[in-house]
């Protein structure tokens, strides 16, 4: 097995706790960073944190079936490898899913040695962290040819190379990160490390430990040194999403970062050179944040020279029918379906709304398409624009489950199956009146299995009741 340092961010998505312990220790002994996740819930909320450069991913969660989690990851990252762990039954689903764009699939049947060596063997034959292949990219993998994105790829030309910070703005969903990889990719700086972080999505001691580094024993926690990311990105690149979010404290602290070119590590009472080149997002008025006192005016100085606005998708609407031919063929490819994209009448339909969710609100909406097709071409009513845009309404046993209409469509199709669930759960039982026996007649699951999606979704069956506990429930009630 290689004893050599690694730093590749590493997720391991598998409902037993003990596995994932497990894969955590071995992999960390070789230097990955090791997050993991029980559920295809947890999976999401931890790449609202990280970008990951590989996936261990199981196909039983529980509740939830792993292989809807695919087509997901690839969605939100496609520089991310997905490895599908298998038990000996589920090797011919885990084949079907290296058709939908997985990397491989190791079984667990081989222990914890054997899945280490396999999935290294394909990391360092396929480097993770390379431009994906799409239609009609420009030189920056940017995908249009409209006015807007013109002068989009002319300003990254222009600041490529430049080694000060590189403030990156625009609508959310309008492709912030996708710019701070165009600029990486394009730059100098190609052949370093791109690593983003979201410094909304994690707590600040956790996200000042990740930027930093530490010592062992600098923390409870610590029984191994770590390099933060500004030491592994550097000669590479580090985006920092979600800039606006950073608390102050933490501000100060990536000031004089910035100012000195050097970090201390927790813990530790010596401080690294580095060369890392900054790009920070954000969706916010950092002027306006700045008056409020909620952002540093001298970081915003230090990190303001450079900017780059991200034109929302209603400023490039000539980009859409390129934008959905993509995504159609990506969807098509992960989804194991031959779909032909929508005739003129229904892009022009497209190009007629203003899309508030930008770009991530149009491939959701075309992934939802190719899914729910049952033609050869994805129609008009594929689309369901018309719902999209609250002209239709969707009920369930004479009760409305319907979330914001333009929330609802912007989720992807798995996040929009767990919020039905979530508020088909909440229905049952309040109509029930958190009778689990009932609730499960209805629901035609079995009552263990009721118990689960209840403690899956985070619901207080007590809650539902209009008096406590009743001694059945008590029995049967899981104990943790």
């Amino acid at each position: 097995m290689p004893s050599t340092r690694r730093n590749e961010r590493l997720l391991v998505v598998d409902d037993d706790e003990d596995i994932c312990n497990l894969l955590r220790s071995h992999f960390e002994r070789l230097g990955f960073r090791v997050e993991t996740a029980c559920s295809l819930q947890q999976m999401r909320a931890q790449f609202g944190r990280f970008s990951f450069d590989a996936v261990l991913l199981d196909l039983h969660l529980g509740a939830d079936d792993g292989l809807d989690g695919l087509p997901w990851i690839l969605g939100q990252s496609p520089f991310t490898k997905v490895f599908i762990l298998t038990a000996g039954a589920t090797v011919e689903r885990a084949v079907d899913a290296m058709k939908r764009g997985a990397s491989g699939f190791v079984p667990k049947s081989g222990g914890p040695a054997r899945i280490v060596t396999e999935l290294l063997a394909v990391i360092e034959k396929s480097p993770t962290d390379l431009k994906p292949e799409t239609p009609h990219q420009s030189n920056f993998g940017i995908v249009g040819q409209s006015a807007a994105i013109k002068r989009l790829n002319a300003t990254i030309s222009r600041i490529k190379d430049i080694e000060a910070t590189v403030l990156v703005t625009g609508e959310s969903g309008s492709g912030k990160e996708m710019v701070a990889r165009a600029l990486h990719h394009s730059s100098i700086r190609s052949h370093g490390r791109f690593e983003a972080v979201n410094c909304a999505a994690i707590p600040e001691t956790l996200l000042e430990a990740e930027l930093f580094g530490y010592k062992r024993g600098a923390f409870t926690d610590a029984k191994v040194a770590r390099q933060g990311l500004f030491e592994i990105c550097s000669s590479g690149t580090l985006l920092l999403d979600e800039i606006g979010e950073m608390p102050l404290a933490l501000q100060a602290k990536l000031l004089r970062v910035l100012e000195a070119r050097e970090v201390r590590p927790l813990g530790s009472n010596q401080s690294i050179k580095i060369n890392t080149r900054v790009i920070a997002a954000t969706n916010r008025d950092l002027r306006n944040e700045v008056r409020e006192r909620r952002f540093r005016e001298d970081l915003w100085f230090r990190i303001g020279t450079f900017q780059i606005e991200v034109p929302p998708l209603r400023a490039r609407k000539s980009d859409i029918p390129m934008l959905v031919e993509g995504f159609v063929k990506q969807f098509n490819h992960q989804y194991g379906r031959s779909i032909r994209p929508p005739d003129a009448s229904s892009l022009a339909r497209l190009m007629a709304r203003d899309w508030p969710g930008n770009v991530r609100e149009l491939k959701n909406v075309v992934e939802r398409a190719v899914v729910l097709c049952t033609g050869e071409q994805v129609t008009l009513e594929d689309l369901l624009l018309s719902e999209i845009d609250g002209s239709a309404d969707t009920n369930l046993a004479g009760r409305s489950l319907r979330m914001g209409a333009d929330a609802r469509y912007e989720l992807s199709l798995v996040e929009a199956k767990e919020e039905f669930e979530k508020s088909y759960l909440k229905f049952i039982l309040e109509k029930t009146g958190g009778n689990i026996a009932e609730a499960a007649r209805l629901a035609k699951q079995h009552r263990p299995n009721m118990y689960r999606l209840i403690t899956k979704h985070g619901l207080d069956l007590n809650s539902f009741k209009k008096s406590g506990p009743s001694l059945d429930d008590v029995l049967e009630s899981p104990r943790f």
